[in-house]
């Protein structure tokens, strides 16, 4: 397939408007390509920077992926090649001609808008030489400046630009001012007596007037735009019925690219499901994970309460071990001790009790002598009176009985009042005995000295009251008090010491001493032990 021959074609020559932008030689091949979806593409940043003249613009159209078809015929690439060449060379015409275009809106626009110029009359013939040659110049000047920075009138305007152009310096009005000393026979405004103008005003009027005249050239654009898709399709469709092949082609292109465009979305869904797939395998891999270590998270720290509570547990179960243990040292020392106070009683009763059954019995031995002697002594001394008053006196043996009689109930009476009186001595001995025991005990009091342990009483409550003390030297744990004490003032102390434990009482050394009985009988209380009464508990040694 040859390639076709070009035609340059001019303006006068062709049957399209001059704003028609789809010159180009007829007939040509029409190709509508799709585009890929193999993969993703970011849209080129559009801008109007292709507009701006002398420069030079990069390719921003979206070229077809290589890997979408097959390879290419050499025919398919040169056909590409001429419909490449062509939209370059239609794009360099197009830019061309909208250059042009711009070019003359901005003459048109600059004719639209004149100078104001006060001209005096007078001297309107003088000063047109000058006045020609400012006006070439400001000319001259303005087409360089827009030249520079060109304003395109299909753009919108912002307000602030034309805002900020009037703070620029305005050219000088070219009045021609007569400087003849003659005075002129027209008034000639001063400035000063010029009435002030409204920038803002004027520059929304000029706003205004180009808006309408964008929208004049929009509709414009519009309606050839219109007539010359019109012309294209009436052209296209003629083509069409002329080359049947053409069409053909073109269905089978589209067929291809449906068919490619196809198993392209089912790879695109296939790996978007994969992936998502995937992605939950992982999301789930992750959460368990997650739950894995939380859960050994919160297994190691259940295991850690449970070994600090094991180790309170085996901590307190020590200490009561000990308190067990301690209290049953103390019970076992206090029995000890008791069973050797007993045992000491035991024998000392014991011996006192053989002391007086001995007594006793030595004493019923010499009563029994003594009344044998007696009897002995009075049976001689009957027997001694009867044979007196027999032999002496020559009584018979009865008035020997009666007198006999007589005199042993006078020895009855006599015995029983030596009987009364030997009663009543032994009742004073018994008191006395008494009151000899209770004078015993009081010495023993004064002698008892009271060991209590630290616990129960603290050496500020035996400093406070004024009491002797001292430490036990065979165990530090207990204090001997060295003076006896009664069981109130037991209980008062055991409640000072409770007040200074509880904070609730400041110690202080007074003169004075006030007495606080509390009848707290459930609390721990001291215990008296004499040396006589092995029946008590003691904590105490004499």
């Amino acid at each position: 397939m040859g390639r076709q021959r070009r035609y340059s074609y001019s303006e006068s020559e062709t049957d399209y408007s001059e704003s028609d932008i789809s010159m180009m030689e007829y007939p040509r091949r029409q190709h509508h390509r799709r585009r890929s979806v193999s993969r993703t593409r970011f849209s080129p940043s559009f801008s109007n920077t292709y507009l701006s003249p002398n420069t030079v613009h990069e390719d921003v159209r979206i070229h077809r992926s290589a890997s979408t078809g097959a390879r290419r015929t050499r025919e398919e690439r040169d056909r590409r090649e001429r419909e490449r060449e062509h939209r370059e060379h239609r794009e360099h015409r197009e830019r061309d001609r909208e250059r042009d275009h711009r070019d003359r809106d901005r003459l048109e626009r600059d004719r639209v808008q004149p100078t104001a110029v006060i001209v005096d009359i007078k001297n309107e013939s003088r000063n047109t030489s000058s006045n020609q040659k400012r006006k070439q110049h400001r000319e001259s000047s303005s087409h360089h400046q827009e030249d520079n920075q060109y304003l395109d009138i299909y753009d919108s305007e912002d307000e602030t630009v034309l805002r900020r152009q009037q703070h620029r310096r305005r050219p000088r009005a070219s009045t021609s001012v007569s400087r003849s000393r003659d005075p002129s026979p027209y008034p000639v405004l001063q400035p000063a007596l010029q009435p002030p103008r409204d920038f803002d005003l004027v520059i929304d009027q000029r706003l205004l007037e180009k808006n309408d005249q964008k929208q004049d050239l929009e509709i414009l654009q519009q309606q050839r735009d219109i007539r010359r898709l019109e012309r294209e399709l009436a052209r296209h469709r003629e083509y069409a019925e002329q080359h049947p092949e053409v069409r053909l082609v073109r269905e089978e292109e589209e067929r291809y690219e449906d068919d490619i465009s196809d198993r392209l979305r089912r790879l695109q869904r296939y790996e978007e499901s994969e992936r998502l797939e995937e992605e939950k395998r992982k999301a789930e891999r992750r959460y368990r994970l997650q739950r894995l270590e939380q859960a050994e998270k919160e297994a190691a720290e259940q295991e850690e309460v449970r070994e600090k509570l094991k180790h309170e547990r085996l901590k307190e179960l020590q200490r009561k071990i000990e308190e067990e243990e301690e209290r049953e040292r103390i019970k076992k020392q206090i029995k000890d001790e008791e069973a050797r106070i007993a045992l000491a009683e035991a024998e000392r009763k014991a011996k006192e009790a053989a002391m007086k059954q001995a007594a006793v019995e030595e004493w019923k031995l010499a009563e029994e002598r003594r009344r044998i002697a007696e009897r002995e002594a009075a049976a001689r001394r009957d027997k001694e009176f009867r044979e007196r008053l027999r032999l002496e006196f020559g009584y018979t043996e009865e008035e020997i009985e009666d007198i006999i009689n007589k005199k042993h109930k006078k020895d009855k009476k006599e015995e029983k009042k030596e009987e009364k009186k030997e009663e009543k001595k032994e009742k004073e001995e018994k008191k006395k005995e008494k009151e000899d025991e209770k004078e015993k005990e009081r010495d023993d009091r004064k002698a008892t000295w009271i060991k209590v342990h630290r616990k129960h009483l603290l050496p500020d409550t035996l400093m406070a009251y004024r009491l002797p003390w001292a430490w036990d030297e065979l165990d530090g744990n207990y204090i001997i008090i060295k003076t006896w004490i009664s069981e109130e003032l037991q209980e008062e102390l055991f409640a000072h010491t409770r007040r200074l434990r509880d904070g609730k009482l400041v110690t202080e050394t007074s003169s004075t001493l006030t007495e606080l009985k509390v009848n707290d009988r459930k609390k721990d209380k001291m215990y008296l032990v004499r040396k006589k009464s092995p029946s008590r508990r003691s904590w105490i040694f004499t």
